[in-house]
């Protein structure tokens, strides 16, 4: 399964803001616990925060695209190109070079957004930022989940099939082909005068149904060793779109000022003119005239 954003992004909008305890408080007040110092650089920006949260998120998973497709690997070669479109910053770059340069002699080093999202997580709960400790929970879980799926891709691109499979699987359907067009086909030699058999050539159509379909499955085994595809061919899993995508929908998410839109009494689907009844009529309509017109 690949990673959507959208459960994390709406647990870090809905449950990280000011909480009614410090959304009450006066500048007077907040100022008095402070011991009457101005507010600290280090006080937390909320939107910055949320938007943050969602973009490592993403991070990882683009780091984890790296490892698992060639095609992102293609347009993302080195973590400049991440900073080029905005998911990595140049600190962020230096840190996790650091880390695995020191630590990770294996580079497996797609994981460390997703602690710098939990940290940042964390650090919201301890300022008063979440409402509950089970919301803290709840946001928690979800970036981990997000992480798992990103960390499922690497099934594909781990655990490879050996190459003398591919090459004997290959080979086998081949060969078996070779085979059967010399061995079901039927010759007649003309000079023996044969009655009633002056046609010698008879369309294989059961070897050729046979033959799509064994290579059918032959391509869709080759598929299976890079299901998110090469840099150049069109594959099922667009890696690259999905990542546009979950960046595009998690910053709207979290960037909304207003949990919902005013609300207002409705009577859905109600009484017997309403526009889907009146379109089905129509459409039914349209069919039964176009059946008696049919000869």
């Amino acid at each position: 399964a690949l990673p959507w954003i959208e459960q994390v992004a709406l647990l870090v909008h809905v449950g990280i803001g000011d909480t009614p305890a410090r959304a009450s408080e006066s500048p007077i007040s907040d100022e008095k616990a402070r011991g009457g110092q101005p507010p600290q650089a280090g006080d937390l920006d909320l939107r910055l925060a949320k938007l943050s949260i969602v973009r490592y998120c993403n991070l990882g998973f683009a780091l984890a695209s790296r490892s698992a497709s060639e095609k992102i690997k293609a347009l993302y070669p080195d973590l400049d190109c991440l900073i080029q479109d905005g998911l990595l910053t140049q600190r962020e770059k230096e840190e996790i070079e650091e880390v695995s340069s020191n630590y990770l002699p294996h580079t497996s080093d797609w994981w460390q957004p997703f602690t710098w999202a939990v940290g940042l997580v964390q650090r919201c709960q301890k300022e008063g930022h979440i409402c509950n400790d089970m919301m803290f929970n709840n946001i928690q879980n979800q970036i981990l989940a997000y992480r798992a799926k990103c960390a499922h891709m690497f099934d594909y691109d781990m655990v490879g099939v050996p190459l003398i499979y591919t090459q004997l699987a290959a080979f086998a359907t081949y060969a078996y082909f070779v085979v059967v067009l010399i061995g079901r086909a039927q010759f007649l030699d003309p000079s023996k005068g044969y009655e009633g058999n002056m046609i010698d050539f008879y369309f294989p159509l059961f070897s050729t149904i046979e033959f799509i379909i064994f290579m059918g499955w032959l391509q869709v085994a080759m598929r299976m060793l890079d299901p998110y595809g090469l840099a150049t061919d069109d594959v099922s899993f667009d890696l690259h779109w999905v990542l546009h995508r979950n960046v595009e929908v998690g910053n709207v998410i979290v960037t909304r000022k207003e949990l919902h839109p005013e609300l207002q009494y409705t009577v859905p689907l109600s009484g017997p003119g309403s526009v889907g009844r009146s379109n089905l009529k129509k459409m039914v309509g349209v069919i039964r005239l176009r059946k008696t017109r049919s000869p």
